[in-house]
């Protein structure tokens, strides 16, 4: 019914601050992150597949996957595969991120499924464009295509090295994704969304 209807509120996570937020990174690295814990659902085998498809192109770029799981050794096997140990490095769980993001150029998602994707978001709060999956879950209401970053199709491998290839191939275009994200990325800062708990509490 409309009169509860209006009394539906929807408060997203606040981000997470960081102590280096708002700086200017220094020394960004040709290396594509990926974080999340290794199981299926973050569909790590396609992003193996398509950086593997790309990777002759960008004889610089590593791709990066920070995580611990049940699917380590299944992907490390994938890698060697792909002879691309020398390209794709495995680094376990971490509780503080921030050298990571600071260090990255590219933020890869290739999720089969997400709820509030906070990786993202934080990814976005340090300018980090984005190469996600237009998974079902809320990463759509953080990145929109050829803004903040590009989505493709869940398991779409081709699609997916298509938007990698367009990040990769221009610096212009990930500095004004990333820029892009950062201003969106305020919209999740801890001060306001508290304000809006505050605002529901208090009605």
């Amino acid at each position: 019914p409309p009169c509860l209807r209006e009394r539906i509120f929807v408060i997203p996570n606040a981000k997470r601050p960081f102590s280096s937020e708002g700086e200017i990174p220094q020394g960004r690295k040709p290396k594509i992150l990926c974080v999340g814990r290794l199981v299926p659902q973050k569909d790590y085998l396609t992003a193996l597949r398509a950086f593997s498809d790309v990777a002759a192109l960008y004889p610089s770029w590593m791709l990066q996957i920070v995580g611990s799981g049940p699917e380590q050794a299944r992907l490390e096997e994938r890698v060697r595969a792909l002879q691309l140990e020398a390209r794709v490095e495995f680094v376990p769980f971490q509780h503080d991120l921030l050298p990571f993001y600071l260090e990255a150029s590219v933020l890869l998602s290739t999720s089969r499924y997400e709820g509030f994707p906070n990786v993202i978001l934080e990814a976005m709060s340090f300018g980090l464009p984005i190469v996600a999956t237009d998974c079902p879950g809320a990463t759509q209401e953080l990145v929109t295509d050829g803004v903040q970053g590009e989505l493709v199709p869940v398991g779409d491998l081709r699609a997916l090295r298509v938007a990698l290839r367009r990040v990769l191939d221009s610096e212009s275009l990930r500095r004004s994704m990333g820029e892009n994200g950062k201003k969106a990325a305020q919209r999740y800062d801890h001060s306001t969304i508290m304000s809006r708990w505050n605002m529901l509490f208090s009605l």
